[in-house]
């Protein structure tokens, strides 16, 4: 039995009329019934220019990429970006008050200071005395 190894990771559309995918068959369903429309609506001149507008601009959404992205599907990101609003958020730091902060450290250098005695000191200095003896 031969081993083959499986491609991962495909992410290519199918295609279903020559070099076209589905949805780009139905784009170009939708934009031909459209300009079907079009013909009958209105004059000859108006329809052909009207007509020639829409169909090349299919043509280059359909057939353009975009770093590797089909145009048409960055049509509605586009428009949403556009459309809805922007919400920039900015966390304001909190500001601190210098009087409450330099009280707090004149409190901070009090408690670390004691208050040390004289009978402390030479006591501690005839510890001292005996300990070098």
């Amino acid at each position: 039995m031969r081993l083959f190894q499986v491609p991962q990771f495909i992410e290519k559309e199918a295609r279903v009329i020559g070099p076209l995918t589905f949805s780009q068959t139905v784009i170009v369903v939708i934009v031909a019934l459209s300009c079907v429309v079009i013909y009958y609506l209105f004059d000859i001149i108006i329809a052909g220019i009207l007509i020639f507008i829409i169909a090349f601009v299919t043509s280059l959404l359909l057939f353009t990429t975009i770093e590797g992205i089909p145009s048409y599907k960055l049509i509605v990101p586009l428009i949403r970006h556009l459309w809805l609003p922007k919400k920039y958020s900015w966390k304001k730091e909190k500001t601190v008050n210098v009087k409450k902060v330099t009280s707090h450290i004149k409190q901070e250098r009090e408690e670390s200071v004691k208050q040390v005695k004289q009978s402390d000191i030479s006591s501690l200095a005839k510890k001292l005395k005996n300990e070098q003896k």
